[in-house]
C-alpha cells in the first residue's frame, strides 16, 4: 500500500518458495530514501533455519537471510526499534537480534523455552515479549538476556495477549 491502507496491490516478487506462508513483518525508513520491508517465512521448512526476506524496492526483490542455525524453525514475531535495531522471536522461544536492519542476526541468550508471540521494545535498553501460556519475559540490557515476569497471566492459553495492549510502566 501506498495510501495508508486504502487500497492494496501484490508485491512483484514473492519473497520465499511458493507456497511458503509470509508472517507479519515490520517496516522502517533506512536510508534517506528508503522504506525496508522484513517479512519471515511463518511455517517450519524442517530442512532449514528460521530465514527473513527484505526488500528495499518496495517487493519487486528480495534478499532472503537465514535467522540462526535451528534447523526446522521459524519467526513467530518481529519488532523493529529502527533502522539498524531489530528483533525476531521464534517458535521454540529463541530471540535473535540484527543490527544491521536484518541482514545478519545473532541469538540473545533468552533462556525462554515457549513460542514468542509478541516483541516490543519501550527504550533502546528495555524490552518485553510474550511466550505461550501467556508468559512475559523482560529485558534491561537491549536484548541481551530475558527474565519472566510476574503477570498474573500464567498458565493461561491468551495467543493473542499483545504487548502493545498493556499498559506498562517502570518504576
Amino acid at each position: 500500500t501506498t495510501n495508508e491502507g486504502a487500497t492494496w496491490a501484490a508485491t512483484s516478487a514473492d519473497p520465499f518458495a511458493a507456497g511458503e506462508d509470509v508472517g507479519k513483518g515490520v517496516s522502517f525508513q533506512y536510508g534517506r530514501n528508503t522504506t525496508r520491508v522484513i517479512v519471515p517465512r511463518a511455517e517450519t521448512d524442517a530442512g532449514n533455519s528460521a530465514e527473513i526476506a527484505y526488500s528495499d524496492d518496495g517487493g519487486a526483490s528480495w534478499n532472503n537471510v537465514d535467522v540462526g542455525s535451528v534447523t526446522g524453525q521459524y519467526v513467530t514475531s518481529m519488532f523493529a526499534l529502527n533502522a539498524a535495531n531489530v528483533y525476531a522471536g521464534t517458535d521454540d522461544g529463541y530471540i535473535y537480534k540484527s543490527t544491521d536492519g536484518g541482514a545478519t542476526w545473532r541469538k540473545s541468550n533468552s533462556g525462554i523455552d515457549a513460542e514468542l508471540r509478541c516483541i516490543f521494545f519501550t527504550s533502546k535498553d528495555v524490552g518485553y515479549c510474550v511466550g505461550e501460556d501467556a508468559r512475559i519475559y523482560k529485558t534491561t540490557n537491549q536484548g541481551v538476556e530475558w527474565a519472566q515476569q510476574v503477570s498474573g497471566f500464567e498458565n493461561r492459553y491468551e495467543y493473542d495477549l499483545n504487548l502493545s495492549l498493556i499498559h506498562i510502566s517502570e518504576p
